[in-house]
């Protein structure tokens, strides 16, 4: 499984409940989704660079599972509007109140890195998500991220270490997390540290790959048994 709660889930299937279940995380290439130079992201990117910039990804922007509603919830209830980056397949809802740009669909990394970048604290809402590839890019980047407790999430995000975390489908409490990454710099400086840390030691290509060999070799090890 990528995450342990697609686990959990496995080991309570009546299908596969007598079966092993292992978890090996999703890897990712740190060479690509590494921190960059903010101010230079926002200028190849037509960002403003003098407001705090939250960013959204997914496959499909209008994916209700996705949370978006949520975002755009949270958002409102903030002080201050933040500028919204998007990414992904299809359009945002019309944001007639919230300054935002959307950069369509992104399949290339390095460009996503740049997005990543760009912006201050990267925001995953969703209501489900069997592991969270998205909250990853954003930590090896060094962008903090609040999002939603929800399905592997917490996998990546680690309460005030990588990130913050909040009920799922509680805006107010999601607010509460993006304005407090924002406004507490010493936090926001500690997540990305930790974060991009976490990122590196937890997640490479490199241990990835170990990972399964071992679980391979150890399924060899068993044959005739």
């Amino acid at each position: 499984a990528d995450s342990y709660c697609l686990a959990r889930q496995a080991r309570r299937s009546g299908l596969l409940a007598d079966l092993p279940v292992s978890v090996i995380h999703y890897g990712l290439d740190t060479s690509v989704f590494r921190p960059l130079n903010r101010k230079v992201c926002r200028e190849l990117l037509a960002v403003p660079s003098d407001v705090p910039v939250v960013s959204f990804a997914a496959a499909s922007v209008t994916d209700e599972r996705k949370g978006i509603r949520y975002l755009i919830a949270a958002l409102r209830l903030l002080p201050q509007r933040p500028f919204l980056l998007t990414w992904g397949r299809s359009f945002p809802p019309a944001l007639e109140d919230i300054p935002h740009k959307h950069m369509g669909n992104i399949e290339n990394e390095h460009f996503m890195a740049l997005d990543y970048n760009a912006s201050n604290v990267f925001v995953m809402p969703s209501l489900e998500e069997a592991f969270g590839q998205t909250a990853l890019e954003a930590i090896s980047c060094g962008t903090p991220v609040a999002a939603f407790a929800a399905g592997g999430i917490p996998d990546i995000i680690k309460q005030e270490q990588t990130g913050l975390l909040a009920t799922t489908r509680d805006s107010l409490a999601l607010s509460k997390a993006i304005e407090r990454v924002l406004g507490d710099q010493g936090l926001w400086n500690y997540l990305s540290i930790n974060g991009r840390k976490w990122a590196v030691d937890e997640f490479s290509m490199e241990l990835n790959a170990q990972r399964y060999s071992e679980l391979y070799k150890s399924l060899l090890s068993n044959v005739g048994d």
